[in-house]
């Protein structure tokens, strides 16, 4: 009797290596909503200190001090740029109003395929509580 043996391969996805799911929270920022996005970060570290997962940054014209002061108040940010001609075409409002051009931007959160699941928080946000509930939400 002979017994074949298939190859196994493996999974080296990062859920596979740590048996967790790979969880990001996203936001859209520019230099006008830096403010903002500042207060969210600090509200995030303060109200849930043990939460350090990824946090990325859509973004379309953020300067080098910008970034710079994102990454001091949370240690992993993932930034990724946001092609803005995608979106002229969407039907919207005033084509020139600053905040309905760029309401769409977020969209871009479904373009991410990196994470099992992503949390878009808003830049006009703080968090106030523990958000373990919702980072165990499948």
């Amino acid at each position: 009797m002979t017994t074949t043996v298939s190859p196994v391969v493996p999974d080296t996805s990062a859920q596979a290596l740590t048996g967790k799911r790979r969880i990001a929270f996203a936001s859209f920022v520019d230099e006008n909503y830096l403010p903002g996005f500042l207060a969210l970060l600090r509200s995030l570290a303060l109200s849930n200190p043990g939460v350090c997962e990824d946090f990325v940054v859509l973004y379309d014209d953020l300067r080098p001090g910008s970034i710079a002061r994102i990454r001091a108040l949370h240690p992993r940010i993932v930034l990724k740029r946001v092609d803005a001609d995608h979106y002229d075409s969407y039907k919207k409002g005033d084509q020139d109003n600053y905040l309905v051009r760029k309401a769409y931007f977020i969209l871009d959160v479904f373009r991410i395929r990196e994470y099992d699941t992503i949390i878009t928080l808003d830049t006009d946000m703080v968090v106030l509580g523990d958000l373990g509930e919702l980072l165990r939400l499948r």
